[in-house]
């Protein structure tokens, strides 16, 4: 287990606590089989999806949409392996960080307001590869003690779970009249 805490100049912008597992490459490269070499994974990404619209998953872009309509409060994975941040290297499986955008994405999706993503309960239960759609899903829970809505978040690959998350939210506010940050573009320092 580790605890990680973000500081900007001193002050505190955020803590996660972590529980993972490592493995030696060996045991890593039979884990993953056909998939465990990288390129080969990366190239079998299939095509991406339309982008469901921008400000609708808080975001200004297209291009940084990672869901693609299919019901209310069902989407498929956007995997667009061309964005150059969320895929800055070839990967052997979707990285934790593109279903955490989906996440937060999703829940944004299922608000009528605009929100930030505070806290996120997370588990990664099986690797999402990319040569299978992905399937995401939402829906509203119970607001927490602290009166935050949260908004329950899944996926699926070949019907089988492989991501949940309960993702907290607070309403958007602009600091100092600056818009909000809408895109997951790297930001100067």
């Amino acid at each position: 287990m580790s605890h990680i805490t973000a500081l900007r100049r001193g002050q505190r912008l955020g803590t996660a606590e972590v529980h993972y597992t490592a493995h030696p490459p060996a045991v890593y490269d039979r884990l993953r089989g056909r998939y465990a070499d990288a390129h080969t994974s990366f190239a079998r990404a299939l095509p991406a999806t339309p982008p469901v619209p921008a400000p609708t998953v808080g975001r200004t872009h297209e291009r940084d949409v990672v869901l693609s309509p299919e019901r209310p409060s069902l989407w498929r994975l956007r995997i667009d392996v061309g964005h150059r941040v969320l895929f800055d290297h070839p990967h052997d499986h979707v990285p934790g960080m593109v279903l955490l955008e989906a996440a937060a994405q999703a829940a944004q999706a299922m608000m009528d307001h605009p929100v930030l993503a505070v806290g996120f309960e997370t588990r990664f239960l099986r690797y999402v590869e990319f040569d299978s759609p992905c399937m995401v899903s939402a829906e509203l829970l119970p607001a927490d003690a602290d009166g935050r809505a949260r908004i329950a978040v899944s996926a699926s690959q070949e019907e089988r779970p492989v991501f949940s998350c309960t993702v907290t939210v607070l309403p958007r506010v602009s600091c100092d009249n600056r818009p909000p940050v809408t895109s997951v573009e790297a930001l100067p320092q």
